[in-house]
């Protein structure tokens, strides 16, 4: 997988978002960076913030300790004096780092149509038990294109990412008694541009199956449109 070159700066907000997301709990990994300085300084640790807008950008480290654990002690730095950032584990978090030119989907097998109507509907009963309250999965394969195996691979993707949000949300006791008022199916769709629409107590997702990336849903737009629509 070739990483594309980036600004600096498009590097350093990613991976604030990337270390914000994980301490979060949103996701599962946050590399440990190295960031070398104009005056020759280099600290590891991890981008714990990132703000560049203004007339002083400035920038939050929290600091490694010697063993590549976290510590208690975070650096304040100049996001303008940085000349080189060293990412330990670049491919880990490779899709958000390439800023939409690397694909997840890229490579990846993609399980059959059976597999992922069993798993939709396997998710939908999980999720009912959660949010306590009737939930159904479905996949409308009549407006899938699904004749390759990257568009199976993308719907897929789209049935595990709604169970991986929707599963954060039945977390919440506000959040999993709106779910519970508002929603009975989930339907999953081909179509020509991403979009979350709620009818009745049907919301529907689509996505450009053929779409790149940046054309699909990931963990924080779908994150996004569940919270503005939910």
């Amino acid at each position: 997988m070739q990483l594309p070159a980036v600004p600096l700066s498009q590097a350093l907000r990613t991976l604030a978002r990337v270390d914000q997301s994980f301490r979060r709990g949103d996701s599962r990994y946050s590399p440990l960076v190295t960031l070398t300085f104009t005056n020759g300084t280099a600290l590891r640790g991890w981008v714990a913030d990132l703000q560049d807008s203004g007339r002083e950008p400035s920038g939050l480290l929290q600091l490694a300790e010697s063993n590549g654990q976290r510590s208690d002690g975070m650096a304040y730095f100049d996001p303008r004096q940085v000349v080189t950032v060293l990412v330990s584990d670049a491919k880990a978090i490779a899709v958000p780092l390439g800023g939409g030119a690397v694909d997840p989907l890229d490579g990846v097998e993609a399980p059959g149509r059976l597999a992922i109507q069993r798993e939709a509907k396997e998710l939908g009963e999980r999720l009912a038990a959660a949010m306590k309250a009737p939930l159904e999965i479905a996949i409308q394969w009549d407006t899938s294109d699904t004749s390759s195996s990257r568009q199976m691979a993308a719907v897929n993707e789209l049935v595990k990412l709604v169970g991986q949000e929707m599963y954060k949300l039945a977390a919440d006791d506000f959040a999993r008694e709106a779910i519970a008022n508002k929603l009975s199916l989930v339907e999953i769709a081909g179509g020509e541009t991403r979009g979350a629409e709620l009818k009745g107590k049907t919301l529907r997702l689509t996505v450009p199956l053929a779409g790149g990336h940046a054309d699909r849903f990931d963990a924080w737009t779908l994150s996004a449109a569940l919270n503005k629509i939910l």
